[in-house]
């Protein structure tokens, strides 16, 4: 279903030449500065929200939170530009900016080796993502869409 989503994560990935996991916030915030974009952080929101060439972002209470807020908000960035089409259909957008955190932080062929072999929590701490995150990124996995 996100079969083009994926491959704009896993293209991002190796464009930007990350290999560390979990992905370095700062990488992540350099993505999306090189894209033209400033960060700004901001206490008194509770979500993330993309103004002009602005992200704004809410004070986060976990690096792991963080990490996932900020790579969804590069999925906007990547997928959808500064076309603000999203206004016609924001859950597909959702849903997509979502789809490309997931895989964008936890790769694809890394993670679904390492299902295998560790449980949700030890998942989290490697790739530096909640829990929640990870039990949606399994559902990703080409082996449990079609179950």
């Amino acid at each position: 279903m996100y079969k083009i989503t994926k491959k704009d994560a896993i293209k991002t990935l190796h464009r930007c030449h990350i290999l560390s996991l979990p992905i370095p916030i700062y990488s992540i915030e350099d993505i999306i500065t090189d894209e033209g974009y400033i960060i700004v952080n901001c206490a008194g929101i509770n979500y993330p929200c993309i103004f002009r060439n602005e992200l704004i972002m809410p004070e986060y209470k976990t690096m792991s939170a963080c990490r996932y807020g900020l790579a969804h908000e590069l999925g906007h960035i990547i997928i959808h530009g500064r076309v603000k089409s999203g206004i016609d259909m924001p859950s597909k957008h959702e849903a997509v900016a979502d789809a490309f955190a997931l895989y964008f932080t936890m790769p694809p062929q890394i993670f679904e080796k390492d299902i295998k072999r560790m449980d949700e929590w030890e998942l989290s701490d490697k790739y530096g993502v909640p829990i929640e995150q990870v039990l949606n990124r399994y559902k990703l996995c080409d082996e449990c869409q079609y179950h």
